[in-house]
């Protein structure tokens, strides 16, 4: 791969590091999930975070981006998180798992509801954050974001399948009025811009008019003066002239 310049280097560090430390929160979170399915589904969900984030690594050092130790920063900050978060996790086992065994009417434990809504927010971020550094890259690292942003929208999808089968995701059905509400507004905002459009036509060609006017009319001044001096040019006679000359006719 060619070199990448600096500012598209700094996209792709800030996106590695946030999928790396994302993966290490989602198996974090994993320990405490109840359900089967939901588990399986983020644990495959963080091994494809630290995926990304090895493969964006990759596209740093085969870009040449010598860095200032910020993936390693990254590691370390990672472990001792993680040791912090052990390290409390057992003063807090009871409390956890008093809280964990509260389920709602879906059968669903509190602790799995926080996860996969935590998990759908990442996704949904990922996913933009993705897009966004995609717009100020170049080939063929813009395919690789926009791949990346597109498989996320694909883990938050798969969220959105589990809360809505859970019962958990409010999706309410539009009614008619509203419907019909949207509809009329759309239509008066359409022909609000053929308006302003046919409004502007017809503007062009008023002044193109008053333009073409304004131009026949400061040529006619010039055109009056040519013929003036035309005629000023022209032969005339006199008053004794024209007397001589009819003397001589009557005469003849």
């Amino acid at each position: 791969m060619s070199n990448i310049s600096q500012h598209q280097a700094a996209e792709v560090w800030e996106i590695a590091r946030d999928h790396h430390v994302t993966a290490a929160k989602i198996n974090w979170m994993c320990r405490e999930i109840q359900d089967t399915q939901l588990r399986s589904q983020l644990e495959q969900a963080a091994r494809r975070y630290q995926q990304i984030g090895q493969q964006l690594t990759s596209t740093l050092q085969q870009s040449g981006f010598q860095g200032n130790g910020g993936f390693q920063q990254s590691g370390q900050f990672q472990s001792g998180f993680q040791s912090s978060y052990q390290g409390g996790q057992s003063g807090q086992t009871s409390q956890n798992q008093g809280f964990s065994s509260q389920s709602y009417q879906s059968g669903t434990s509190a602790i799995d509801i926080l996860a996969v809504g935590e998990c759908l927010k990442d996704c949904k971020g990922m996913a933009v954050k993705s897009m966004i550094a995609a717009t100020e890259s170049s080939q063929p690292l813009r395919n690789t974001l926009y791949q990346i942003a597109g498989e996320h929208l694909q883990m938050a999808e798969q969220h959105y399948h589990w809360l809505d089968q859970k019962q958990l995701y409010a999706s309410p059905k539009a009614d008619q009025q509203s419907t019909q509400e949207y509809q009329r507004a759309l239509q008066q905002i359409a022909q609000a811009g053929q308006s302003a459009g046919q409004k502007q036509q017809f503007q062009t060609t008023a002044n193109y008019a008053q333009s073409s006017a304004y131009s026949y009319n400061a040529q006619q001044p010039h055109q009056y003066q040519q013929q003036h001096q035309q005629q000023q040019h022209q032969p005339s006679y006199s008053g004794a002239q024209y007397t001589s000359s009819t003397s001589q006719q009557i005469r003849q």
